[in-house]
């Protein structure tokens, strides 16, 4: 089928956005599309665009496996992309061909020096048009949580200046495209087809579950909420300790009530952008108390919730420039992979 949408903008912003949500879907199935761009009429769109005549893209995707089907999927996760003007990161067209990409954090450095005199929009333009990136996010769905380097390196300072206008950005050019958190009041749906809001809402919550066949996913947010005596915040950890206890999802997002009607989980994946095990460039100093290791009775709980389940826990984090596999209780596994295009670090450098 084909429809028509009107692109939303920002008066702060040059680009344009729009969520849009296709229902009924078959799973496990390839789809193709095409999408043509049309120069707007509006002043706006003539001061902010070249463009003179249609251009069209097109692309295409398959559907995940469907929920509680035991079949076999590819999914990738990475954290840390360095993108610079003019250095594409072909590297990223090793990932082509998975199922799911999980980014898990540092997709942009804003708080590099040469970042400073740079709009947020921009340096997210430079990322979304890198060849190989746009080629790997026109095929393969992309999940994405942000961490400290799209604000400011080891941020804890919750959601003060410059959190809204930095995750604002990543929100609009990348938060945007993970599951749709529940707020009904601003969609429109018709003929399976939603059209929401605009991305670029930084004031909703980040944090979000998602499945793929029996196996059940929980992105955390590890920035907004952190302060001296917490690292996910009240409810947030109620929601990872809910999911946890349940047969999978919480009630954060749309997807819980088929989730909790009997859709059967057999593996959990906590997706933390900062790892559990303790880092070893904390114990040299060359990083200050930035992971799970400076919040011992919170990530105890955790444990302690995911030994509960009574089956097997993979928790998968990034951010330390180098890898690395770890048995962090009786059957919680954490796998540390990072960087994704950045320069790899010693143990003791990061």
């Amino acid at each position: 089928g084909a429809f028509k949408l009107q692109l939303q903008g920002r008066g702060d912003m040059k680009t344009c956005s729009q969520i849009v949500t296709l229902t009924g879907l078959r799973p496990s199935t390839a789809y193709e599309y095409v999408t043509t761009f049309k120069p707007g009429g509006s002043l706006l769109a003539m001061l902010y665009t070249s463009a003179t005549a249609s251009t069209t893209r097109q692309g295409s995707f398959q559907t995940t496996v469907e929920k509680g089907q035991q079949k076999p999927f590819t999914f990738v996760t990475s954290s840390c992309l360095l993108n610079i003007d003019m250095i594409d990161m072909q590297p990223l067209m090793s990932l082509m061909g998975a199922d799911l990409f999980l980014l898990i954090g540092d997709a942009v450095y804003a708080d590099f020096p040469w970042s400073f005199f740079r709009k947020y929009e921009t340096i997210y333009l430079t990322l979304i048009r890198d060849p190989f990136f746009a080629m790997l996010s026109l095929h393969t769905p992309v999940l994405a949580m942000y961490d400290d380097h799209e604000i400011c390196n080891n941020w804890n300072s919750g959601t003060k200046q410059p959190y809204p206008d930095a995750i604002g950005n990543w929100s609009w050019f990348l938060g945007s495209r993970n599951p749709p958190l529940k707020k009904p009041d601003d969609v429109e749906t018709k003929e399976g087809i939603t059209m929401g809001a605009v991305g670029g809402d930084w004031e909703q919550e980040h944090y979000f579950p998602h499945q793929v066949g029996d196996v059940s996913f929980f992105v955390l947010d590890v920035r907004r909420y952190r302060d001296g005596k917490t690292l996910l915040g009240p409810a947030q950890l109620a929601e990872l300790r809910q999911w946890l206890r349940e047969g999978g999802e919480s009630a954060a997002t749309e997807e819980s009530t088929t989730e909790r009607s009997g859709a059967q989980v057999r593996l959990k994946v906590v997706v933390s952008p900062v790892p559990m095990t303790r880092n070893i460039g904390e114990e040299k100093g060359a990083v200050g108390t930035d992971g799970w290791e400076w919040f011992p009775d919170e990530k105890q709980a955790v444990l302690q919730w995911m030994r509960e389940w009574g089956k097997a826990v993979l928790v998968l984090s990034g951010d330390m420039h180098w890898s690395g596999v770890f048995e962090i209780a009786p059957r919680v596994i954490e796998a540390s992979v990072s960087p994704l295009h950045m320069l790899p670090l010693p143990q003791w450098a990061t």
